[in-house]
């Protein structure tokens, strides 16, 4: 927007220098005419000027307030004459540039439109010129071809001369006039080229700046992608990491509860097993008894067969010494 505003500006110097060089031309008409049209365009330039500083200053004021990169990295979009808008993308972190890309747009398009009404005014003015003097020269003729009759067929009196002297002193009223025409004609047509001209190179130079805002806005939005593929993979990294964080904390609950079952079931266990200790002892005791009460038996046993072997052996040798 700030270059295209400087173009702008130099397009009014330039305009007002050929405004100044085709008002101090010519007869004083066509001094006077140049003036009006000076001042008519220069009202539609200031027009056009306030547009596009009433939106230049709602960009900075959006650029101020809207986030993201400055108004002028932003591209807006601009039309050329007699082709269909290319629409650019908005920004996305908010609404501000559509509304200011419009606004721009708007305003471009009045500017080439009053372009356009003072070219067709100048085209308007330049024929109705060319009528008047196509209107003076038959007039001029017809009186020259009056005067020429005349002078033939004159016979020498004072009326046929003073006749002549006033059809001579209108004939060159006309041809002043008709010159001053003619110097106003080339004087606008002069100005309608330089109005062509300056039309031309403010479309050149809107189109080389629309075309460097496009591109601009091409890389940016390359970038933005890029930014948002690289988002999109990280996002997708850290949801597989939590995944797997998940999926380990997972793991390791279920350990933790299989765990806390096998200790469940060792302490049942350990329980079964004292139990069983206890059943053991209590067998022991009980076989030790019941060894103690055979081993006593056993020494009963003993020593009864030890008193039933002495009587007998002494009736054995009883016997013998018998």
């Amino acid at each position: 927007l700030k270059e295209f505003y400087e173009v702008y500006l130099a397009d009014q110097a330039l305009k007002a220098d050929a405004h100044a060089q085709t008002a101090g031309s010519g007869s004083p008409k066509l001094s006077q005419r140049g003036g009006a049209e000076h001042l008519a365009i220069a009202q539609c330039d200031i027009h056009a000027a306030q547009q596009l500083t009433a939106a230049r200053n709602q960009a900075s004021l959006a650029s101020d307030q809207a986030p993201g990169p400055p108004i002028s990295q932003t591209p807006v979009a601009v039309q050329e004459e007699g082709a269909p808008a290319r629409s650019l993308q908005t920004h996305p972190l908010g609404g501000e540039y559509a509304h200011l890309e419009n606004t721009i747009a708007q305003a471009l398009q009045q500017f080439r439109e009053k372009l356009d009404e003072e070219k067709q005014k100048g085209a308007r003015q330049l024929e109705e010129e060319q009528a008047r003097s196509r209107k003076l020269e038959e007039q001029l003729a017809a009186a020259a071809k009056e005067l020429a009759e005349l002078r033939n067929d004159g016979s020498g009196d004072g009326i046929g001369d003073d006749r002549c002297t006033v059809i001579a002193h209108e004939w060159k009223k006309k041809a002043a006039k008709l010159t001053d025409e003619k110097a106003i004609s080339s004087g606008l047509r002069n100005k309608l080229a330089h109005v062509e001209t300056e039309l031309n190179l403010s479309k050149q130079s809107v189109t080389t700046h629309a075309d460097n805002l496009l591109k601009a806005q091409d890389s940016h939005a390359k970038k933005l992608q890029d930014v948002h593929e690289d988002m999109n993979n990280l996002t997708r990294e850290v949801d597989e990491r939590k995944k797997k964080l998940e999926d380990r904390e997972n793991e390791v609950a279920t350990r933790e509860k299989n765990m806390e079952n096998k200790e469940e079931e060792l302490q049942v266990k350990a329980e079964e097993l004292q139990s069983h200790e206890a059943k053991l002892k209590e067998e022991g005791r009980r076989l030790q008894n019941v060894t103690h009460r055979l081993q006593r038996e056993r020494e009963q046993l003993d020593a009864d067969k030890k008193k039933r072997e002495k009587p007998s052996r002494e009736s054995n040798k009883e016997a013998e010494y018998r």
